[in-house]
């Protein structure tokens, strides 16, 4: 179980020695509210690394060692007050409170995505989702006409039992069968025309993600394609739906360019440049490492 890293006791009171008349009380105060911002942090990361929380303590200790910096004229007085000091340290301190922010949302927004990836695997992966989506669709959509045809029937409009009984084998909730004989906000009864278009356009749309989804597992390839090239390899997550290129040391130039054209990004998680796993991307990563496509 991961542990929230203590603050320094020096660095605490010398964050607001020059702006506080009580820096041990602001002392107090800041690291109340650091205790609570890495909780927060851990709260929302569920199963967040003590990597990740040594990270969030470092970036902490470096804006209050910027604001310990930082002086008032209230503190110091104002003869001489060196004021293109007190500038930059003001400045370097909202920089480093920036970057705290900013480090504390990319750490979040990538364990919500880690989250995302591993509900996504527990349901069987982004195509049996589709799937079922377009089957719960399409089932809906023959229940709507399907309904409507009943509520139809001779006498037009009507609530007999008989509909009622039908509509029932539909699996109809019996407060919905009773919504469906009465008019809407337009006069109308049923299921009103642009449901079934709108859920019409949903299916188009669905169908499409399952078309996409099916070439892109077909055009998957797996790690056994992993490719060794002079300075680096090429790697094949299947599981991760990435290709990665390693180099043994950094790129020149002239590399980096080109695999920025080409869609490459550059992963500090995985120290690497990777792509989506496709067909292309396999293709321009042999070009890009010269061992022919």
């Amino acid at each position: 179980m991961p542990t929230i890293p203590t603050l320094s006791d020096s660095l605490l009171q010398q964050a607001h020695a020059g702006t506080s008349f009580s820096p041990e009380r602001r002392a107090a105060s800041e690291n109340a509210g650091y205790q609570a911002q890495a909780a927060d942090l851990m709260h929302q990361c569920p199963g967040i690394t003590q990597q990740d929380l040594n990270r969030y303590h470092r970036a902490y200790s470096a804006y209050l060692s910027a604001h310990g910096r930082c002086i008032s004229t209230m503190i110091t007085g104002g003869s001489n007050f060196p004021v293109r000091r007190a500038e930059k340290a003001n400045e370097s301190t909202r920089n480093r409170s920036h970057e705290l922010t900013e480090l504390k949302q990319r750490i979040i927004a990538r364990y919500r995505r880690q989250a995302k990836k591993d509900d996504i695997a527990e349901q069987g992966g982004e195509l049996a989702i589709a799937r079922r989506k377009l089957e719960t669709l399409e089932r809906l959509q023959t229940t709507m006409k399907e309904a409507n045809r009943i509520i139809r029937r001779k006498p037009k409009y009507a609530k007999t039992d008989e509909k009622v009984t039908a509509l029932e084998l539909l699996n109809l909730k019996s407060e919905h069968i009773e919504s469906l004989f009465g008019e809407d906000f337009a006069g109308r009864i049923g299921f009103a025309n642009y449901q079934l278009t709108n859920n019409n356009a949903k299916i188009k749309n669905t169908r499409d993600r399952v078309a996409t989804l099916e070439r892109r597992e077909a055009a998957k390839l797996t790690p056994a394609d992993d490719i060794i090239f002079e300075g680096g390899r090429i790697e094949i997550d299947a599981d991760d739906d990435r290709i990665r290129i390693h180099h043994d040391a950094k790129p020149d130039r002239v590399t980096i360019d080109a695999l920025k054209r080409s869609g490459w990004r550059w992963s500090r998680l995985n120290a690497a440049w990777q792509r989506q796993n496709t067909a292309n991307a396999l293709y321009s990563a042999k070009e890009i490492a010269g061992v022919g496509a």
